[in-house]
């Protein structure tokens, strides 16, 4: 490597004397550097020690925290860590507003994180995705030390996103039946974990239905928020043709309210109904 002081201080040989290194697989704590200048002339008999230098490897975890960006109903964060002290996923501790959100284990599989450390393989990457209320949010993640050496859980980052409050849902389906139409779908509002959705049939007065029948669906694309978020209603019409909407109110203080769209429904005329209930 070019060393022009080099060769200042000792004129005719050049600067190209310079050295640098880097060694991997070091493990964590304390050790002892010597480097050794090798003879390669028909002159001089010994390779001379150019000097000794203690240094101490730190065992503590490291990573980073790559991103944090608002998604629908809360926050997604993602990133990597590891361990000087082995080749295992460690867990990683995730924050919102000063409180811990979740525990997680970094074991996604980042194969630049194995190119970058060969040491620690691939298996270090984590992406959360955490319900919030709506507003803004700050997010922070720590890697827990695992191994003998280390002595500090270590903060890979914060960063802040900006959730919508407004809540969500849907009106899937309105289907007939005699003497009637059921409506089905789901809803809740980030800010309050439930809500209360208002139907209106052919622009009448609304009618409030409740979100609490299991929506298996819902809990697993919205991760934390429970399945309890579904609705059916039994609407009582007339044969013909309705038009059936339904909205939900915002609930918290922030967002507003979402529109779940409207659907028509024919339902059957011409044949009586009814239910055998008992006999006494």
């Amino acid at each position: 490597r070019s060393r022009p002081d080099v060769a200042d201080a000792v004129p005719g040989y050049g600067a190209n004397h310079g050295y640098s290194l880097s060694i991997a697989d070091l493990a964590p704590g304390a050790h002892r550097a010597c480097a050794y200048a090798i003879n390669v002339g028909p002159y001089g008999d010994t390779n001379p020690l150019l000097g000794c230098r203690d240094l101490t490897v730190p065992g503590d975890p490291f990573g980073r925290l790559e991103e944090v960006a608002a998604v629908v109903g809360g926050v997604r964060a993602l990133g990597w860590a590891a361990d000087p002290d082995g080749a295992a996923s460690i867990d990683v501790h995730v924050y919102v507003d000063g409180n811990l959100a979740v525990v997680r284990k970094a074991n996604v599989s980042r194969p630049e994180i194995g190119a970058a450390y060969p040491w620690a393989g691939t298996a270090h990457g984590y992406d959360v995705t955490l319900p919030t209320t709506g507003g803004t949010h700050r997010v922070c993640v720590y890697a827990i030390n695992v191994g003998p050496t280390g002595t500090r859980n270590t903060e890979l980052g914060c960063r802040t996103a900006t959730v919508d409050g407004s809540p969500l849902g849907a009106l899937d389906v309105v289907e007939p039946r005699p003497g009637g139409a059921d409506a089905r779908g789901w809803a809740f509002d980030p800010d309050t974990g439930d809500a209360v959705v208002r139907v209106r049939v052919d622009g009448g007065s609304p009618i409030s239905v409740e979100t609490t029948a299991s929506r298996t669906d819902v809990a697993y694309a919205f991760a934390g928020r429970g399945a309890a978020h579904g609705f059916v209603r039994f609407l009582p019409l007339a044969a013909g043709v309705h038009q059936v909407c339904a909205v939900v109110p915002n609930q918290g203080s922030t967002g507003a309210a979402r529109n779940l769209g409207c659907r028509s429904v024919t339902v059957p005329g011409g044949v009586p109904f009814g239910n055998y209930e008992a006999l006494t």
